[in-house]
């Protein structure tokens, strides 16, 4: 597969929208590249490569997450735009897990819904969704222990460098 029929698969599931989801294909492949990076994902912390994709709409970034060439998430990010949530149709989540969304927490903002491939990171009323995941469906504790991605950002103290200072 090449990383144009990804693309188009992601972009599936930004215009599908999680009603019209029914999870990633099984055995969907991609191939690393250069600018691919080693990440951990779930609770158990399994290496992963995370690729960055091209746009799959206006104002929405897209990633995917690989495990031995084989796709195993793939995410939406609204940087503007979200579509409000919960949508019309589709039922509740399986489970709302509270999430770090770069700094902030967002309690009960991440919705899962394992059987049908997706969760959703919800903005902090709980009115827009910020990032759709789609994965293989599964049940709820392998996509914690082995899918969940880690959205927290790690603040740093700045280093500041003296005359004495050398790299």
């Amino acid at each position: 597969m090449t990383r144009a029929d990804l693309t188009a698969v992601v972009a599936a599931l930004a215009a599908a929208g999680p009603v019209g989801w029914s999870g990633l294909p099984a055995e969907l492949r991609a191939a690393p590249d250069d600018e691919t990076f080693e990440v951990v994902l779930g609770s158990e912390r399994e290496e992963a490569d995370l690729l960055q994709l091209p746009d799959v709409a206006d104002g929405c970034a897209a990633r995917a997450w690989l495990r031995g060439g084989v796709v195993v998430l793939v995410e939406i990010r609204w940087r503007s735009g979200a579509p409000a949530w919960p949508p019309d149709s589709g039922g509740g989540p399986e489970a709302r897990d509270d999430v770090v969304d770069g700094l902030v927490v967002v309690e009960a903002g991440e919705w899962i819904y394992p059987q049908r491939g997706l969760a959703v990171v919800m903005n902090q009323d709980a009115t827009a969704a910020r990032r759709l995941f789609g994965f293989v469906p599964t049940t709820l504790d392998v996509y914690r222990r082995l899918l969940r991605p880690d959205l927290s950002t790690v603040r740093r103290p700045a280093v500041r460098m003296t005359g004495g200072d050398h790299l």
